[in-house]
């Protein structure tokens, strides 16, 4: 699950939320009774489209924020129905107010924790099946990616393409100590070994040792 960053968010829901309150604020009953607006039918279609996309690309498409916009029916003047525009008005807010907060941040890492619990028990299944190299290949994965994760929220900055050393290098500046350092390495050496397929050197007792400490990571120093 990849999230769009919480300040990015907000600018582009800040944008579109001012354009919905002049739509909403447009609307107004007329002398009959009835309710109009002097927009024109592809700007207020065009606010809704962008609506849709805003909330898809932060929340996902599947998020109660989306499922809350209302469908448009092909063909439908939406100029006609204020309630739409006033709708995607409304979940633009809700989402807002949940980006402020942080829930949408917090979601992303609770959905991650649970992808890194299942990625270590596809290794407890690999190394029972004999698989030692498969394993140590993926519990390098699940470090590398926490740990790009971790400098990431702190701004720590990388050259070149990224790596659990430089990582590891990065976070003991301010994170963990020598010893989580010490530890770490020794994870990557045994992860470069299984990846480019040095066997004799990855060993089933020790790839064990290694799942074992980055659920131990994991659980210290969450993303």
């Amino acid at each position: 699950m990849t999230m769009i960053a919480p300040q990015t968010a907000l600018d582009q829901l800040a944008a579109l939320i001012a354009q919905g309150e002049q739509i909403v604020r447009s609307y107004h009953v007329t002398e009959y009774g009835g309710i109009e607006t002097g927009l024109q039918e592809h700007e207020v279609r065009a606010f809704i489209t962008a609506a849709f996309g805003a909330v898809e690309r932060i929340a996902g498409g599947s998020s109660e924020y989306y499922g809350q916009l209302v469908s448009i029916p092909p063909g439908k003047r939406v100029i006609l129905e204020p309630e739409i525009p006033a709708a995607a008005q409304g979940s633009l807010l809700a989402l807002r107010a949940a980006v402020e907060a942080g829930l949408l941040t917090r979601l992303e890492a609770v959905v991650r924790a649970n992808v890194y619990d299942d990625l270590l028990s596809q290794v407890a299944g690999l190394l029972q099946a004999g698989y030692d190299v498969a394993a140590m290949a993926l519990t390098g994965a699940v470090l590398e990616e926490h740990l790009q994760k971790l400098c990431t929220a702190r701004s720590l900055a990388w050259k070149g393409s990224g790596g659990i050393s430089k990582y590891n290098d990065l976070l003991r500046q301010g994170l963990y100590d020598q010893v989580t350092w010490r530890r770490i390495q020794a994870i990557a050496d045994l992860r470069n070994h299984a990846v480019h397929g040095e066997v004799g050197l990855v060993k089933k007792d020790d790839v064990a040792d290694a799942q074992k400490y980055v659920n131990r990571v994991l659980s210290e120093y969450p993303s």
